[in-house]
């Protein structure tokens, strides 16, 4: 693939000269001949710094978000360098988020439960289902180790196109307040968004618990009506409204309380699990 024609792809508009692409990357220790170099600006570093060394290393383009002088390769300038990544990664393994019917599940507690249950239901349904969470990647028969809640988003595509090769149908997957703030996952098109809760958690990074609610928030806002997105929501929840607030798909509750869409009762929890009985 030629950088134009990747450039393109993905929504913007290629400057410099037309190198041949081989593949992407934001770790410069991993450029090589071919690479497109992803400046990203994280926590404790920042990928502007490491641009010369991963074009000594082979890198024929860069993305950034800011011009880094003395450097013979195409640099395309962005606002966000993570989303151009999201977006060029999509583009690179040919859009395999729209051969997939996405379920990505958010919330404090309860998101590896609620992913592999609904996994589990899908597959005795008899669809083709892989995971993606906390614990492992599931793609058919492969198990892979996980190292995030939710990959970058180069990762999430090169997946998701393993995914699609074996001939998967749905995808269901844990999405972290981290991968959304952080962009990881702007490229993806989710079908279902589902909420389970919402407590004191992660403040570390988002200093404060409105910008950790704003974040989960952003599965549900992206969520399209062209796409006939849906979401599921917990009733029970005092952030229930929240989540309804910011998008316009339809959306079902669930819980306990009276008023809920589906709405569990007789619940019975002890050492072998939870049950409810008629």
């Amino acid at each position: 693939m030629k950088w134009y024609e990747l450039t393109a792809l993905a929504g913007f508009e290629g400057v410099g000269s037309n190198p041949e692409i081989a593949d992407l990357q934001y770790d410069s220790r991993k450029a090589e001949k071919g690479s497109v170099f992803f400046c990203i600006r994280g926590e404790s570093s920042d990928g502007h710094r490491f641009a010369a060394q991963a074009v000594e290393q082979g890198a024929c383009a860069l993305v950034c978000e800011e011009l880094i002088p003395d450097l013979e390769v195409p640099q395309l300038i962005v606002a966000d360098s993570r989303d151009a990544l999201a977006k060029m990664a999509e583009a690179f393994y040919g859009f395999p988020h729209k051969k997939l019917k996405i379920i990505g599940v958010t919330g404090t507690n309860g998101k590896t439960t609620a992913t592999h249950l609904i996994k589990h239901i899908l597959d005795d349904y008899g669809k083709q289902t892989a995971l993606m969470g906390t614990n492992h990647i599931i793609i058919g028969d492969r198990v892979i180790p996980a190292t995030h809640t939710t990959p970058e988003s180069l990762e999430i595509s090169g997946y998701l196109k393993e995914m699609t090769d074996a001939g998967c149908e749905y995808l269901v997957m844990e999405v972290s307040s981290h991968a959304l703030k952080q962009g990881r996952v702007s490229a993806l098109d989710f079908k279902i968004a589902a909420f389970t809760n919402l407590t004191q958690d992660h403040l570390d990074y988002h200093k404060t618990f409105d910008d950790y609610l704003q974040a989960k928030q952003l599965l549900f806002a992206g969520l399209s009506e062209e796409n006939q997105g849906r979401g599921v929501v917990n009733y029970d929840s005092p952030y229930c409204a929240d989540f309804l607030s910011v998008t316009k798909v339809p959306v079902k509750t669930y819980g306990l309380k009276d008023g809920a869409d589906f709405q569990g009762k007789n619940i019975v929890m002890d050492a072998n699990g939870t049950s409810s009985f008629s």
